[in-house]
């Protein structure tokens, strides 16, 4: 078995995120794990019961503004998976995508520092299109988010 659980977050407005932020963010979260599985495919090809498990997160199904680097990769996950799991099912390999909901990880303590940096770079401007834009969500979406 194969578990792709690795992952980084940036915290920003898409506007204020900085391009090498952002590519590095897709880079853990989506080149990562295709890294690892194509390196690991001759290995799981010889197995009877070969399973790919890749942690995504439910903000790869519902956006969320400020976490757009974060959002943008989970989804692509999500594409990954699919399509893994369609091209993989002729050698019997199954594959999952698991999406928990917010689990209190390092990961946000990580991704803090940085996009502080960025909000405070940009003074009180990141910080309100921030506020207003977590603003913008209704509230059944929030809830949506909790529940699933």
């Amino acid at each position: 078995m194969q578990v792709n659980n690795a992952g980084v977050a940036m915290v920003a407005p898409l506007e204020l995120c900085p391009e090498a932020e952002f590519a590095h963010v897709m880079d853990v979260n989506v080149t990562g794990p295709l890294r690892v599985t194509q390196c690991f495919l001759p290995l799981l090809k010889k197995s009877d019961h070969a399973r790919i498990v890749n942690v995504g997160s439910q903000a790869g199904t519902l956006a969320y503004p400020g976490f757009g680097a974060y959002n943008c990769s989970k989804f692509a996950l999500e594409g990954f998976s699919d399509t893994l799991r369609m091209e993989l099912k002729m050698f019997g390999i199954a594959v999952a995508h698991v999406s928990p909901g917010a689990v209190q990880t390092p990961i946000w303590e990580r991704s803090g520092k940085k996009s502080n940096d960025i909000l405070e770079a940009t003074s009180t401007h990141g910080t309100l299109l921030l506020l207003f834009s977590l603003s913008a969500i209704p509230s059944n979406y929030s809830c949506r988010f909790q529940l699933c």
